[in-house]
């Protein structure tokens, strides 16, 4: 059931603009690597380019129309680490004397679609977000067949191509970690983990995502099959978690509420993943080879403490905003790479110092917020949205390269304003 708040102007149910901005910049983003691994790498930063100003227009248009009243105290907060992490940045600059061009993208990295995530979170409607779920479910459903497609495929052929003469990734010998659309196998393993959390909760006939159910086990499947095939332990892991927990919580409250039989539902998504494990064995073999390799080599704890907790000794004053980011490699060195280190939270703390610290706090305290709130939702009322999408967003705050790579930079703030819109309209009955 869709209504209408005065965050919408008393408008008809028709797309706003900062629902279409939004979807504009998530179709740059998902697209953006197909042409430049398949037309011409040099598209690399007028695509980045034309995706950034759509989200300037966004935050500018939201500053003009006042949109921050919806949401005072979270804005004021943004806008306080916002002014803060400018003032250390300069501070870094004049002690540290490191490039002023590594400065701006590094700012740029930490705020531009944050404010614009947190602009479209507080200002859409109930209608505009399940436009956005559709579109984003629609464009799995899509890249599906190329999924399927690269994983056959040998791993020199014209479908596996990467950009320039990199190395491509592979499962085990012979099998590529598939890319989809996107120039690298990250991107695609974060698209699909961005999309997981909705297309679980559109099993419930209660959001009214699609008008034939059939379409919402279409978009399990497509989940299903992009997840064996992608070759992604960390991927593999965090559906498995996910899809354990939405098991756990439809039962424990759903109560009869849902739009639909959950015991039927659960049922019929345990036969599809048994059938998807029969047609996709050697996708299923290789990822079972890949995990034993890896449990020789580091163990699964020494992995989680690897990719989640930060450097034990870090300098005060860091290495300088934006030098954790990919593009400070090129600028350095004329190589895309990390400097400071491969996984999120170090290059938060080593890239701030102590005030990457109190961001990473900042961060903890947001998902622990998120995640209760969700968890309040799903018991009041057994819709599991919410709780799903802030386990993702956790996810993402606190593990994706959102500082540090372009793709997953805008998809990870992408999510995190999702998760904010969520609670607002799950929570008064919108969706």
């Amino acid at each position: 059931m869709i209504t209408l708040d005065e965050n919408n102007y008393g408008r008809e149910e028709r797309l706003g603009l900062m629902a279409k901005l939004f979807i504009g910049v998530l179709l740059i983003a998902i697209f953006e690597g197909a042409f430049r691994k398949w037309l011409s790498p040099s598209l690399t930063y007028p695509l980045v380019a034309i995706r950034d100003i759509l989200a300037t227009i966004g935050i500018l248009f939201a500053v003009k129309k006042g949109y921050a009243r919806f949401a005072p105290l979270l804005v004021a907060s943004v806008l306080a680490l916002s002014c803060m992490l400018v003032a250390w940045g300069m501070l870094q600059i004049i002690l540290i004397e490191y490039p002023l061009v590594i400065l701006i993208y590094g700012l740029r990295f930490w705020l531009l679609y944050l404010w614009f995530s947190i602009f479209v979170a507080i200002s859409i409607s109930a209608y505009d977000f399940q436009r956005i779920i559709k579109v984003l479910i629609s464009l799995l459903i899509a890249m599906t067949p190329l999924a399927v497609i690269q994983h056959y495929s040998p791993v020199g052929s014209f479908w596996n191509k990467q950009i320039g003469e990199s190395y491509i990734f592979t499962v085990v010998h012979g099998i590529v970690r598939t890319t989809g659309t996107f120039s690298f196998t990250a991107g695609f393993t974060t698209f699909v983990a961005f999309a997981a959390p909705f297309v679980l909760a559109s099993l419930d006939r209660r959001y009214g995502i699609w008008r034939k159910q059939s379409w919402s086990f279409v978009a399990f499947a497509a989940l299903l099959i992009c997840t064996v095939v992608s070759g992604s332990r960390g991927g593999i892991i965090f559906f498995t978690v996910l899809l354990l927990s939405y098991v756990v919580c439809q039962l424990l409250f759903s109560r009869g509420r849902s739009g639909g039989s959950a015991i039927f539902i659960l049922l019929l998504v345990g036969i599809m993943i048994a059938g998807s494990f029969s047609i996709f064995s050697r996708a299923v073999e290789a990822t079972q080879q890949r995990f034993e390799a890896a449990s020789n080599s580091q163990s699964f704890v020494s992995r989680l403490a690897y990719n989640f907790l930060p450097p034990g000794e870090v300098d005060l004053l860091g290495a300088g905003v934006g030098m954790g980011t990919n593009i400070a490699g090129v600028i350095a060195g004329g190589q895309s790479r990390f400097l400071l280190a491969e996984t999120e939270n170090a290059r938060v703390v080593k890239e701030g110092g102590i005030f990457g610290w109190l961001i990473l706090l900042f961060k903890i305290v947001v998902v622990l917020l998120g995640l209760t709130r969700g968890g309040v939702i799903a018991m009041r009322t057994g819709r599991l949205l919410s709780l799903m999408v802030w386990m993702t967003a956790g996810l993402a705050l606190l593990s994706w390269s959102i500082i540090g790579q372009l793709t997953i930079n805008v998809l990870g703030y992408l999510l995190v304003g999702l998760a904010i819109a969520s609670l607002r309209l799950e929570r008064s009955g919108q969706i």
